[in-house]
């Protein structure tokens, strides 16, 4: 079930892991942060844990992009926002983060030399306290430039977004993005520094 994949090619599935073990993650490039392991997912502390991919993808969120995660939050309203990926510069003006609110939403953030997207659900994904294993994936299009252009799907199912926190990429030009910091799982990477960390597992993770 394991695989990492990195075609030479901008097309197809560019990052695939399937949690096993720590000795897999770091043969494939990943390096993890007090991750434990069991029956095939990882386990995030809330507090110190994440997964590093040791390879900068800014070329790849210069156009369009996805992100899928198979997660089970510990609490799926917490009292502060937990990312499940996320890299922002020191200028804080480029950034890649997807993140579960204190309210159970998700919320999907791009932003590429200041212009900034922001895309959250309209109603709670999670309830309050222990979840079960929920699929979302978060859709960033370069081509749309407006309404759409930010899509959050959760099992499979395309997300009502909320009114003012739509989606909308306008004025946004992805090919601006300059971010060469490596992206994060479980928490962000704040230009190299770890915040805003995850509490729970997640046994599946893509990045096309």
């Amino acid at each position: 079930m394991f695989q990492a994949k990195y075609p030479l090619s901008g097309s197809g599935i560019l990052l695939q892991e399937a949690f096993a073990s720590e000795t897999e993650l770091c043969k494939n490039g990943l390096t993890p942060t007090n991750i434990s392991f069991s029956e095939g997912s990882g386990t995030w502390n809330g507090t110190t844990s994440y997964i590093q991919i040791n390879r900068a993808f800014e070329w790849l969120f210069q156009q369009s992009f996805q992100l899928s995660f198979r997660l089970r939050p510990t609490d799926g309203q917490p009292s502060d926002s937990m990312m499940l990926c996320g890299v922002l510069d020191a200028t804080a003006n480029n950034r890649i983060e997807c993140f579960i609110l204190s309210n159970g939403k998700i919320r999907f953030n791009y932003q590429a030399n200041g212009g900034m997207a922001t895309a959250d659900t309209a109603n709670a994904i999670f309830a309050d306290g222990q979840e079960t294993f929920h699929t979302i994936t978060c859709i960033a299009n370069a081509s749309i430039g407006g309404i759409g252009g930010l899509k959050i799907y959760h099992n499979g199912n395309e997300c009502t977004l909320d009114i003012t926190n739509d989606g909308n990429t306008s004025g946004i030009t992805f090919a601006n993005f300059d971010n060469t910091h490596k992206l994060y799982l479980g928490a962000r990477n704040n230009n190299t520094v770890a915040d805003k960390f995850f509490a729970g597992a997640i046994d599946y993770f893509t990045l096309s």
